[in-house]
């Protein structure tokens, strides 16, 4: 807040499960938890790659240029709207 007055923007991506090679990685030294994870996300699936560089793309450029001090949620619904399986 303190230098938006300067023209510069903060503004950060709070990261849900987004499909790397490394996510993938923790869930395979878990069998079964690949199955049992996404039951929770209400989308359902993992984030990809491209979604990330989209919204990071995004805040980057000048379509975003009157959003500061933002935190945009980029995990499927998950901080919102989580859910228990029945």
């Amino acid at each position: 807040m303190h230098l938006a007055r300067s023209g510069v923007r903060v503004n950060a991506v709070l990261f849900g499960p987004i499909e790397t090679p490394d996510q993938r990685a923790v869930f395979e030294r878990n069998p079964g938890a690949l199955e049992k994870r996404p039951v929770n996300w209400p989308m359902g699936r993992f984030g990809t790659l491209k979604e990330a560089a989209g919204v990071i793309t995004f805040l980057a450029g000048d379509d975003s240029g009157f959003i500061t001090a933002a935190v945009v949620p980029l995990d499927g619904g998950i901080t919102e709207a989580f859910t228990v399986p029945e």
